[in-house]
This record gives structure tokens, C-alpha cells and sequence, in this order.
């Protein structure tokens, strides 16, 4: 059941926590980046490939399953005429 917890009080308990302890972000650094900036370290140009890869992959996933590359910045750009 999505948001059993309404987002603002999520928001509020991951904020408390990291006041308390910021040791805790790097635990669970995919939750408190939701809601705190700059949990993780800034990217590095060697980098860059390796997120262009995974990238691609994750491109490659969402068309396997169904998600298309239609242009949305048209309400029914993805029908035919």
C-alpha cells in the first residue's frame, strides 16, 4: 500500500535522525539522499562511463518491458495516424 507514511513525516523522521547522527546517512545513504543534499560524494569525471553504461542498461530494461521512447511532449505522440 503506497504511502503508509505520508512524505512529510518521512521527511521530518529522516531529518531528526541525521540531526541526531549523522553517522547514520552512511548506512542507508539511498534513503537519507531523498531528503538530504550532498549525502553522496560528488561524481568524478572517471565516472561518467560507468553511469553512461548503467544508463544505457536501465534504457534497455524499461523498452524490454514494455516502456516506450515515444516523444511525450505530445499528448498522443505515440499513435498511428
Amino acid at each position: 500500500m503506497p504511502f503508509q507514511v505520508k512524505p512529510s513525516t518521512m521527511a521530518s523522521v529522516v531529518k531528526g535522525l541525521y540531526a541526531l547522527r549523522p553517522d547514520w546517512a552512511q548506512l542507508a545513504p539511498a534513503l537519507f539522499s531523498r531528503f538530504i543534499p550532498q549525502i553522496h560524494p560528488p561524481v568524478l569525471e572517471s565516472d561518467l562511463l560507468r553511469y553512461a553504461s548503467q544508463d544505457r542498461k536501465l534504457q534497455m530494461e524499461l523498452s524490454l518491458n514494455g516502456f516506450s521512447r515515444c516523444d511525450q511532449s505530445r499528448k498522443r505522440a505515440c499513435e498511428e495516424f
